[in-house]
């Protein structure tokens, strides 16, 4: 072969190579569109939350209550039903002093002192009932009543279906009910009383399928007790140094400890264990929390830090994912703590709700009301 030949060859395959190359840089371009168009469909969204918050016509200091499907307020001698888009659906003329009211998404009982008016959810008049001595509070759940009353000698909790037939009534004697309600998945009533009238104070959880058949009775003198949640046969304590697992029996069945940490939410997870969320003290005069941490607990199995934002007030726990809220920002996490993404919400903000049918919230700047869904 001589030199011209060599070098024709060598230009030839230098073409071969200079084709080659360019069909790979072709390859690499069309899929790195491919990537980038996928990417761009599954990226989130920047949503502008702000542009979505619904000023509220009831104020703090009115008496309202949320459920699944809304909100129920009482104004002005009228109790409202809103949705959850904050448009209103109905009202209805309810006159009286002092008045509270206390909502699901098939009952609303609105209450003074001595009388509970019971209206369903179209704001249909179901019954009225006058009590003696004073109501402290009532709790409803789609099918019951439960009214706790206090008179000179004693104090009782009355149960009513929702035709105002009387289902049990359970003897308080000296007891306070610190909490009191329904589980409608469980199907139970559960009263959380303290007696004080020992050297220790002592907690009694009294459990009642359908209202009327106590099903269990718990007591616990080492710790305070201020809440409960159910799942299947077995009942999780909130208490001030452990959360306790029970079941109706009485029996022990296992424990966490939170000393030293505020439980400021829970909920039962899909796993039928409950997911704490343990956060510091707040400082007393910016009612933001002192340290930037707060522990994310799945009960008897993992746990994790999160980290706080600056001039964050609560933590709420939402499906499937955790909002922190700063003065005037949401802050979004999932359940491991992982940040997700923080929303402006156009104004300053200091205390909000728990979430109510999943996809909104309450928030409050100064005494206006708000409704915020969750992003």
């Amino acid at each position: 072969m001589d030199r011209g030949q060599a070098r024709r060859k060598k230009r030839a395959g230098s073409r071969r190579t200079f084709r080659f190359s360019r069909r790979m840089v072709l390859i690499f371009l069309i899929a790195l569109a491919l990537i980038a168009g996928v990417a761009l469909f599954l990226w989130p969204r920047n949503v502008d939350l702000a542009a979505s918050i619904v000023k509220l016509p009831f104020l703090l200091e009115d008496t309202y209550a949320t459920h699944d499907q809304g909100i129920v307020y009482y104004k002005d001698g009228a109790v409202h039903a809103l949705n959850t888009l904050g448009a209103e659906l109905w009202d209805a003329d309810c006159p009286g002093q002092s008045m509270k009211v206390s909502a699901s998404s098939s009952l609303i009982a609105v209450y003074s002192p001595s009388t509970v008016n019971v209206l369903d959810s179209k704001g249909k008049a179901l019954f009225s009932r006058e009590f003696l001595g004073t109501i402290q509070r009532v709790a409803v759940s789609e099918s019951m009543v439960c009214v706790f009353r206090k008179t000179t000698q004693s104090s009782d909790i009355t149960v009513l279906n929702a035709s105002g037939g009387e289902v049990n009534t359970i003897d308080m004697g000296a007891q306070d009910a610190v909490a009191f309600g329904t589980d409608d998945t469980a199907g139970v009533l559960w009263v959380l009383a303290l007696d004080t009238s020992a050297s220790v104070p002592v907690t009694r959880l009294s459990i009642y399928k359908g209202g009327s058949t106590i099903s269990g009775l718990i007591t616990v003198d080492t710790h305070l007790v201020t809440g409960a949640l159910f799942s299947g046969d077995l009942v999780y304590l909130l208490g001030s140094t452990h959360v306790l697992c029970y079941d109706y029996k009485g029996n022990l069945v296992s424990s966490q400890l939170v000393y030293g940490w505020n439980i400021e939410d829970a909920a039962m997870q899909s796993g039928g264990k409950p997911l704490l969320v343990l956060t510091p003290d707040r400082d007393q005069n910016t009612g933001y929390y002192k340290y930037p941490a707060a522990r994310l607990i799945a009960y008897g199995d993992t746990e994790s830090i999160l980290s706080l934002p600056p001039n964050c007030f609560d933590v709420v726990l939402g499906a499937g994912r955790i909002y922190c809220f700063s003065s005037d920002a949401v802050h979004v996490f999932g359940t491991g703590g992982k940040w997700e993404a923080s929303y402006p919400l156009g104004k300053n903000v200091d205390r909000v709700g728990r979430p109510f049918g999943g996809t909104h919230i309450l928030a409050f700047a100064d005494k206006a009301c708000y409704l915020v869904p969750l992003p």
